[in-house]
């Protein structure tokens, strides 16, 4: 089982064999700027299932998410070897 295509991913590598992956998952505003309610969140059971997936690569070291999604998850709970960048609406192409 793949990562989905709604998903971009890439890694970099750090020290050794061990890499860092970035997925970004971004969602496209509609033309008025708004964004469709059932695709902005993120549910905890999606960025597990994705986490996990990741974290099975051997060469994998930590996980960096890009997205405009809410993830519903508080900071305490979000795994050590995961860091969450939000990314403004406003940055995202409108056309």
């Amino acid at each position: 089982e793949g990562i989905s295509p709604k998903y971009m991913m890439g890694k970099q590598k750090n020290s050794g064999t061990l890499y860092t992956y970035g997925i970004v998952t971004i969602i496209k505003p509609n033309a008025d700027g708004s964004i469709n309610d059932s695709e902005i969140f993120m549910s905890k059971s999606e960025f597990t299932d994705l986490h996990k997936h990741i974290k099975n690569s051997l060469d994998y070291k930590h996980l960096v998410i890009f997205t405009n999604r809410a993830i519903e998850m508080t900071e305490s709970a979000k795994p050590s070897d995961v860091t969450i960048i939000k990314v403004p609406t406003a940055l995202i192409d409108h056309s």
